[in-house]
């Protein structure tokens, strides 16, 4: 008998990239899996760590990305955590962070 190991879930792009340093606010957070994935919760925080309202739509259980809207955001630093699944019950969460400048 065989047994077939299903390899763990990891982020192949995000958009914006943890660290990224943008000149105009994203309007969206796109991720990008390995294999299918649901995202099922994101969290955003501003640099004074007050919750920016968010509102994820489910994922397709099936698919290997995701995008979710952003609201407007002002210049500043934002953290991003999101949690996702994979269809075996792996979960998978992570955190990035951008920045967000003054525009000219």
């Amino acid at each position: 008998m065989s047994v077939r190991s299903t390899p763990q879930p990891w982020i192949k792009t995000s958009s914006p990239r943890d660290g990224a340093m943008l000149q105009s606010p994203p309007s969206q957070f796109e991720v990008t899996f390995n294999q299918p994935m649901a995202l099922k919760r994101i969290a955003l925080t501003d640099d004074t760590d007050s919750e920016v309202a968010v509102t994820a739509t489910p994922a397709q259980p099936d698919a290997s990305s995701a995008t979710v809207l952003l609201p407007q955001l002002d210049p500043g630093t934002y953290k991003l955590h999101w949690v996702g699944s994979d269809a075996n019950g792996n979960e998978l969460a992570g955190d990035l962070s951008f920045m967000v400048h003054h525009s000219r």
